[in-house]
């Protein structure tokens, strides 16, 4: 199966324990969600189990770019933001329209998805297929 516009990577940040990773995806899940919010919410459904709670550290949030993601067609630069939402306690999501969309699928991944909660300010440097936590 062709993967046009996936890279099938997805980069995984534990605020808590200060650990990246990145983790294959299987082509076959590509075939199951529809774009970047599909994604986000195939992500978050996995780990529904754990989510103690909209506003707990086990909370996930999870950015996620569709295939057609391209610096080449005009506004196809988006990223569904998904969560457990505090205000409602179930599904969240929000868009973003900026180039980060297609500097995340640049860097190698499909989606990069934030657990946990930092006991110090930080943030999150990525850049070709490399992420690392640093205090900010």
């Amino acid at each position: 199966m062709a993967l046009f516009g996936w890279v099938s990577k997805v980069l995984y940040i534990d605020l808590s324990n200060d650990k990246v990773w990145i983790e294959n995806v299987d082509p076959e899940i590509y075939d199951k969600v529809l774009g970047g919010e599909g994604f986000a919410a195939y992500v978050i459904y996995k780990r529904l189990r754990e989510i103690k709670g909209p506003l707990d550290p086990s909370n996930v949030l999870v950015f996620a770019s569709g295939p057609l993601t391209s610096d080449l067609i005009p506004q196809s630069g988006r990223v569904s933001v998904g969560f457990i939402s505090p205000l409602t306690g179930i599904w969240g999501s929000a868009h973003i329209g900026t180039r980060f969309a297609y500097e995340m699928k640049r860097a190698g991944f499909d989606a990069i998805v934030v657990l946990g909660r930092a006991e110090r300010p930080v943030y999150v440097y990525v850049k070709d297929d490399i992420a690392d936590i640093r205090d900010a």
